[in-house]
């Protein structure tokens, strides 16, 4: 006969969901979405108000944060106030929703982030900071254009856009401006 043995196994699924919990906040902090505290709901796909002219681009938004195999830049070109910066936020949001690593820019404070690593004391360099934009999943760029243009910030923009369109990076810009 056999003696009785008792086996004591831990569950740690408490564990898993603590740390699933801590990274989705640590990529939500990351993304740098807006946070409007003047607005009653956060932006997504389903809190956006479809306009005639807007449905296309909510297609488009749509299709590139929900299709894995869809395409890997998208340009949202329209008048202010047409809803742009909302269809960038959703775009965010859904692509956090399944695991990915966003960061939503505003263009001209992504300048001044990059032109602050030249600064003395700077605890940022300024490749440092390049790399880390290149290796997030979908990076959301607002407003180009609405900056001063200057050959360096034009240089690193376009070094930014670049490197996403040869190594297929996810690439959303929203302006105002006609291409």
């Amino acid at each position: 006969q056999r003696p009785e043995t008792l086996a004591l196994c831990y569950c740690r699924c408490a564990d898993i969901a603590e740390q699933q919990r801590k990274d989705d906040a640590r990529r939500l902090q990351e993304a740098n979405l807006p946070m409007h505290v003047h607005r009653a709901a956060t932006a997504t796909f389903e809190t956006f108000a479809s306009r005639p002219g807007t449905e296309q681009a909510l297609e488009a938004a749509q299709f590139f944060a929900t299709t894995p195999a869809g395409a890997s830049i998208l340009l949202l070109v329209g008048e202010v106030g047409t809803g742009k910066s909302h269809l960038l936020e959703a775009i965010g949001r859904a692509c956090l929703a399944v695991g990915k690593t966003v960061r939503y820019e505003v263009v001209p404070e992504l300048l001044d982030r990059l032109r602050s690593t030249y600064r003395a004391g700077s605890d940022e360099d300024l490749h440092s900071v390049m790399e880390w934009y290149r290796r997030v999943s979908v990076l959301l760029l607002d407003d180009p254009g609405l900056e001063k243009p200057t050959a360096w910030g034009i240089e690193k923009l376009t070094m930014l856009v670049d490197e996403r369109y040869r190594n297929g990076g996810w690439l959303a810009l929203a302006t105002n401006k006609p291409t």
